[in-house]
């Protein structure tokens, strides 16, 4: 069979994998037979096979399926769904069929809700679904793949964020009292990732600027516990930060599928305080996007969300609710980032290290890449007020540095 999934828009393809992985194999039969417009034999078929495929690639993804008697009932509601000659079967088979539908439904282990059965005109109301792809996706054997938009000669990003913003289960996301919980699965979020990414590997290098270098060593291997190995980073290149009376050195390396970074801050010692290394990429490379970064903590190894700042504004009714606050200014986006990761300890002094996945964080081996870089440490009291403190830099949003990795 050739692969049901061609000729399928990338959003359907989405939804339709999103409903296997979750193990809605109903919902998605549906799905499938609404955009390809086949019969229920052809569409039960296509998904059969795509599930094999999606199971052989990324078993990890599945969610365990109850046991029991779910598959019989999943037979029953097909067939009651499908509309095979019920009204050919006897009447005392029909109520017997009712009888066992009834009790299955009642003792499953897999919750069904709101589902009703009638002989001539079946219905049942479609779950909900808000399930998100599994972190083990894009961590274990399958890289992560930015989703193209359909229409990706036409689209822009600032339309992107306007189709993201229509999206309820984003808005209901965003409306998240203090830092919404998990990470950012949403279709919309996944075109604008991929349109971004192509902006950034086909940017041009101003007239009269120099790059610096980052090597890529497609064999070294460097562990993020947040301490700095002189055999793990000795090929990487060493930028001192300014001002460089601070000490504080830049580390960066890259292998195939990773930037690689480090920070040394020889004139940080304090144990507790605002210690933070923050990484800027993406800087004004399109009008909707200031930049994308990163903060590292003064914690063990940790996953970093990432935070995207557009000049993108909510279009609309000003906020009822102190929880809608995010309206009134340009769309800030955390948790973008599922792969990066983080950590820093303290010895003598502090140290960082991350690693951004090129492909989450839309970085090209071989295009140039404008940055810049921030070390925070513990702020200055001078009466009511509190004084940023920085133990180093690099660049700034009006003049970033331009690097590339080759």
């Amino acid at each position: 069979m050739n692969d049901p999934l061609n000729n399928i828009s990338s959003t359907v393809q989405y939804e339709i994998t999103k409903l296997i992985y979750s193990g809605e194999k109903i919902s998605a039969i549906k799905r499938y037979r609404e955009f390809v417009n086949c019969d229920l034999k052809t569409a039960k078929e296509a998904i059969e096979s795509i599930t094999e495929k999606l199971k052989t690639d990324t078993p990890h993804a599945f969610k365990e399926q109850p046991k029991g008697c779910g598959g019989c009932l999943v037979v029953i509601v097909l067939l009651i769904a499908g509309g095979i000659a019920i009204a050919k079967i006897p009447d005392d088979l029909k109520n017997e069929w009712l009888r066992k539908l009834t009790a299955l439904l009642q003792t499953t282990t897999d919750k069904v809700s709101e589902v009703s059965v009638t002989v001539n005109k079946p219905t049942v109301k479609p779950t909900v679904i808000k399930a998100s792809v599994p972190i083990q996706l894009f961590e274990n054997k399958t890289p992560y793949q930015p989703i193209a938009p359909d229409n990706i000669e036409e689209i822009d990003l600032t339309s992107l964020y306007r189709q993201k913003l229509a999206n309820a289960d984003y808005i209901e996301w965003k409306n998240t009292p203090g830092l919404p919980r998990g990470y950012q699965d949403f279709i919309e979020e996944h075109h604008i990732k991929y349109v971004r990414a192509k902006i950034a590997e086909h940017l041009f290098l101003p007239t009269g600027t120099k790059t610096l270098a980052i090597p890529v060593i497609p064999t070294a291997t460097i562990t993020i516990d947040g301490a700095i190995q002189h055999q793990e980073w000795r090929q990487a290149i060493r930028i001192p930060l300014e001002p460089k009376e601070t000490g504080s050195i830049l580390y960066l390396q890259a292998d195939n599928d990773w930037l690689y970074l480090a920070a040394d801050v020889p004139g940080d010692t304090t144990r507790s305080g605002f210690d933070q290394f923050r990484f800027y990429i993406h800087v004004d490379i399109d009008p909707a996007i200031v930049n994308e970064r990163i903060h590292v903590n003064p914690y063990k190894p940790e996953t970093l969300g990432g935070i995207r700042q557009t000049r993108v504004s909510w279009q609309g009714d000003p906020p009822k609710n102190k929880d809608e606050n995010w309206k009134k200014y340009p769309i800030s986006d955390w948790r973008i980032y599922r792969l990066a990761k983080g950590a820093s300890t303290l010895e003598q002094h502090r140290q960082f290290e991350a690693k951004l996945n090129l492909k989450e964080s839309g970085l090209t081996i071989g295009s140039p890449l404008p940055v810049f870089v921030e070390i925070e440490t513990d702020p200055v009291v001078e009466g009511k007020s509190r004084k940023r403190m920085y133990l180093g830099g690099l660049g700034n949003q009006n003049r970033p540095v331009w690097m590339i990795m080759k």
